[in-house]
């Protein structure tokens, strides 16, 4: 069966819609986790080099608790790009453990002036904020759009556990211990 390096999940595709805004935000992707797994970066598709400082992170909320709080941070990248790009936030710290089927908010947060690009679809899917760079609110606001925003996360999948179990010399044996004579 094929085998996905660096499986993503949220929307990995380039929105058809540019939208400027004009200072610090906030904007999230929800969706849920594909499979079991663990976050290692975070990345948006947009113009960072519009005006300002051109600072952006990374982010996932946990949209299971209520509120929504704040899951695991990203690392800050500044870009100078005007044109759009993929920015990449790496999850440096402990990395943010995903079930599958679990929702998460995986944003963006970023100050100056950006230009964000996205599609309109008929689900509430994304999630917006205000917040002063680089303070990441929480718990996250609940300003539901259905913009569907250019956001993903990259994960590496769990490892699947599974038991060893041998017969030798009448004895089971699992995982190298024995359970029976």
């Amino acid at each position: 069966y094929p085998v996905t390096v660096d499986p993503t999940f949220c929307r990995f595709a380039v929105g058809g819609t540019q939208a400027s805004q004009p200072g610090d935000g906030v904007v999230c992707y929800r969706s849920a986790a594909p499979e079991n797994g663990s976050i290692t970066d975070v990345s948006m598709f947009a113009d960072f080099g519009a005006s300002g400082n051109n600072n952006a992170a990374g982010g996932i909320y946990n949209d299971n608790t209520s509120p929504v709080l704040l899951f695991n941070q990203g690392s800050e990248v500044t870009y100078t790009s005007s044109t759009g790009t993929w920015a990449t936030s790496t999850i440096s710290t402990t990395f943010p453990q995903i079930t599958t089927g679990t929702f998460f908010n995986i944003c963006f947060l970023w100050d100056g002036a950006i230009d964000l690009y996205r599609d309109a679809i008929d689900v509430d899917a994304s999630v917006s904020s205000t917040s002063i760079y680089p303070t990441w609110p929480d718990p996250l606001g609940t300003t539901e759009t259905t913009n569907s925003y250019s956001i993903y996360a990259t994960y590496t999948v769990a490892a699947a556990h599974t038991d060893t179990q041998f017969l030798i010399n009448s004895q089971t044996i699992i995982n190298s211990q024995v359970v029976a004579p």
